[in-house]
């Protein structure tokens, strides 16, 4: 397996917290990751498997000691307490994969923060360049990893501002209503005002 790295200057930007987690369809456990990076924030679900995996992958690429991740359990694997406390190792694990420097720029790693696909400059403005190309895994219609709380929390302005694209054309509410498909929102600002 190749080890490939990205470049990122510091993982000292880079906190992530595991704010919630919820069980769905009765079967299994979603934690909500909460990741931080200059002055951007987002959140993707995963489940106690996708960590597993990722673990077992770290361990074939990276010659040292694993971080530590919290056990299995064959039963009551969604019982409230033992959620609770594997959700404090799962972060514990996913904050020691951003502050250390070997780990931290792999490209598994990456992905699975949605690292690459956060700007590393401190612009948070939709533009028609920052559309997933279609060969990208994430695509408009990538719903994966959606807040189910989502269409109940208010949509922040800037979210909904039309701004000035790299190309000098402002994003017109065709190519804004393709980052929401399936959503509605309310964006509490006027979407051709120009800021």
């Amino acid at each position: 397996m190749e080890v490939r790295r990205r470049s990122d200057d510091s993982g000292s930007e880079i906190e992530v917290d595991i704010t919630d987690s919820e069980t769905w369809d009765h079967k299994y456990t979603m934690y909500k990751l909460v990741i931080r990076r200059y002055s951007q924030s987002w959140f993707v679900y995963r489940r106690y498997s996708e960590f597993y995996r990722l673990n077992e992958q770290l361990k074939k690429l990276v010659a040292m000691e694993s971080h530590k991740l919290p056990g299995k359990r064959m039963w009551g694997n969604l019982d409230p307490e033992f959620v609770r406390s594997r959700q404090l190792g799962l972060e514990e694990f996913a904050r020691g994969l951003v502050t250390d420097e070997r780990t931290r720029t792999l490209t598994i790693v990456q992905e699975f923060l949605q690292l690459h696909h956060r700007s590393s400059d401190s612009d948070e403005n939709l533009t028609d360049d920052s559309a997933p190309s279609s060969g990208d895994e994430t695509s408009d219609d990538d719903v994966r990893h959606i807040d189910p709380a989502f269409t109940r929390e208010k949509v922040p302005s800037s979210v909904g501002r039309s701004t000035i694209g790299r190309s000098g054309s402002t994003l017109s509410q065709r190519s804004i209503d393709r980052y929401f498909i399936g959503f509605s929102y309310d964006p509490d600002c006027d979407l051709h005002d120009g800021d």
